[in-house]
């Protein structure tokens, strides 16, 4: 992934690990809930894990130009290709990985949440849309509100 991104290559396309990623860490953290503390199974794999998942949300933080997320969020409008197919793959792993909702479904949470005055709408959002991480939804706010003034 590290390779991808820092490389101007235009082999970019495939998305397919983050799914896959993300299932490998929702079987572990089912296994791990499962477990007793004393089991000395799995502890390096969930190490490993934990430590793939740090590195990935590293990737997609420090890589993603944010603007592009911003036009996402507000205009459904994905990069164009004159931005390169980077830009785009980015994009595509930051909204899979944090399960960030659709535009229209974001457009329309915001639409009953400014009904509210709230100095951040990060915890209505996260009620609204409870399987998109954090990370996505403050994101989501900083876009919102952003665009407000």
């Amino acid at each position: 992934m590290v390779d991808r991104v820092t490389s101007s290559s235009s082999n970019l396309q495939d998305t397919l690990f983050i799914s896959s990623l993300k299932i490998a860490l929702a079987y572990n953290n089912g296994l791990l809930s499962k477990r007793s503390t004393s089991s000395k199974e799995g502890i390096v794999q969930s190490t490993f894990l934990g430590s793939v998942k740090k590195w990935v949300e590293k990737i997609l933080s420090s890589s993603l130009e944010f603007q592009d997320f911003s036009t996402y969020i507000k205009s459904g409008r994905w990069p164009t290709e004159d931005c390169g197919r980077r830009a785009s793959t980015l994009l595509s792993w930051y909204v899979q990985w944090y399960n960030v909702p659709s535009p229209f479904e974001v457009k329309r949470a915001f639409d009953k949440i400014n009904v509210v005055i709230t100095p951040s709408s990060v915890p209505l959002l996260h009620l609204v849309f409870p399987r998109t991480d954090v990370t996505a939804l403050c994101e989501i706010n900083r876009v919102a509100f952003c665009s407000r003034g």
